[in-house]
């Protein structure tokens, strides 16, 4: 696991494919988000080559800082990589678990609300990785730090 700590790309990179490939296999699918009287409509593959780019310019960055030998935050790796693809599994796995009875509600609109939660985590745990590396930039040291 610490491999992946030192040298987050290795993380990134190999996710662009897989998530390209759900993209394509799930190319009729349409996620739509409810902020009070306005939907918000993507279709899967858009979200999906959003979410690659992403993690296209995450890995680069963080590629960019292992072959220039700055220092990057342990922790800082930690929270983003865990933020990033802990909040997007849970994203895809809570909607599976809806209800579809009227008596549910509640239990519906809470799961809303944790998934809300959950992407604040993920954006979060991506404007981690600007301040890591400005941090590591800055910083004097040449080596990666555990």
């Amino acid at each position: 696991m610490k491999i992946f700590i030192k040298n987050p790309h290795f993380i990134f990179w190999p996710a662009i494919p897989i998530l390209l490939f759900l993209g394509f296999l799930y190319q009729e699918k349409y996620l739509s988000i409810n902020i009070y009287d306005t939907y918000y409509v993507f279709s899967f593959i858009d979200l999906m080559y959003l979410i690659s780019a992403i993690f296209l310019i995450i890995g680069s960055g963080y590629w960019f800082m292992k072959i220039s030998h700055h220092q990057l935050s342990f922790w800082l790796n930690v929270l983003n990589i865990s933020l990033t693809f802990g909040g997007l599994l849970l994203i895809w796995v809570l909607p599976r678990v809806s209800r579809n009875s009227i008596r549910d509600y509640n239990f519906n609109n809470n799961l809303t609300i944790i998934i809300y939660v959950c992407i604040f985590a993920v954006i979060l745990g991506q404007l981690l990785f600007p301040f890591n590396i400005i941090r590591g930039l800055i910083s004097k040291k040449n080596s990666f730090n555990h």
